[in-house]
Order: structure tokens, then C-alpha cells, then sequence
């Protein structure tokens, strides 16, 4: 079992679409990495992966989605999380990112983590 946790903040000014790769962070709308690496190998077993947003003053996304390697295993529409189990998940299966979407003007704070679902 394993858990891995990033953090990211981003101030945004007007409608906006924001991006994150597991292991970076975003601030201000640049990029910089984060020590977020898993330390022991994880192989074939369940994973579950989530991803929530918070804000100071409440607001629900328009879209949230979560990918491996690029391709979407998970999507939610008008909520602040999302989440999702991968079966048989490998570390050499890739890499998760989150993404979501916004209009308005805010101070958000995400989340994404993995944790041993078996």
C-alpha cells in the first residue's frame, strides 16, 4: 500500500482551464516541481485515485477529470472531487495528472493522491 499526495495552488483571474501532472505544482500560472515521487515500487495490484479542489469561498468546478498517461479514466462535471479504482495498476503503467476547469475569479487549492485499493 502506498499513498502520494501533491498540493498545487493557483490564483486565477478570469475563466481559466488548469492542468497538473502528479508531481508539480502551479502558482500563479507557473510551473514548478514538487517532491512528490513514490519511493517503493507498486505492481499489479488496485489503486484508488482521487482528486478534490477547495476553495475559501465555495464553488464547484465545471469539469474535473483525472488521467494516466495523458487519457482521461475519469471525469465529473459541476463538483469540487473526482475519483476513480485502477485495476492492476504497475508504476510502469504512468503517470496520473488532474485537470480542471473554472470561471471566475478565485484562490484554489488541489489535491490529487493514489492510495493501495486492495
Amino acid at each position: 500500500m502506498f499513498a502520494k499526495l501533491c498540493i498545487f495552488f493557483l490564483i486565477a483571474i478570469t475563466t481559466i482551464v488548469v492542468g497538473v501532472p502528479l508531481g508539480e505544482s502551479t502558482k500563479n500560472g507557473t510551473l514548478i516541481s514538487n517532491t512528490c515521487r513514490l519511493g517503493t515500487s507498486y505492481g499489479g495490484e488496485d489503486i484508488a485515485v482521487g482528486a478534490t479542489t477547495y476553495d475559501v469561498e465555495p464553488i464547484q468546478v465545471d469539469q474535473f477529470g483525472i488521467y494516466l498517461n495523458d487519457q482521461e479514466i475519469a471525469i465529473t462535471t459541476n463538483l469540487h472531487n473526482v475519483s476513480t479504482i485502477v485495476r492492476g495498476y504497475k508504476n510502469g503503467d504512468g503517470n496520473f495528472s488532474s485537470c480542471f476547469k473554472f470561471r471566475g475569479t478565485a484562490l484554489i487549492t488541489g489535491y490529487l493522491a493514489g492510495f493501495g485499493a486492495s
